[in-house]
């Protein structure tokens, strides 16, 4: 499973920056990405909440979700995922 740190793109500076700012960014960087990747994924928590209609049928603790395949497609287009 991707996580946060993931997501982060390290600086690579080739010694134009000493270590310590080199340390600081990629510190930044790391936050950053954490809050972004959690805000995403609240995102899609959100928007499948408010767009999957639930399902009549229920089995044991699962209970199923549908949504239209066109729906689905435009928004992970609008999100950048194939």
């Amino acid at each position: 499973m991707m996580t946060a740190k993931d997501t982060v793109i390290k600086l690579n500076c080739g010694g134009i920056l000493s270590d310590i700012e080199v340390e600081y960014y990629n510190r930044g960087a790391a936050a950053q990405a954490e809050i972004s990747f959690k805000a995403g994924g609240r995102e899609v928590v959100e928007w499948a909440e408010k767009n999957f209609e639930s399902g009549s049928y229920q089995s044991g603790t699962y209970h199923f979700y549908t949504i239209l395949f066109e729906i689905w497609q435009t928004q992970k287009k609008l999100w950048g995922i194939k």
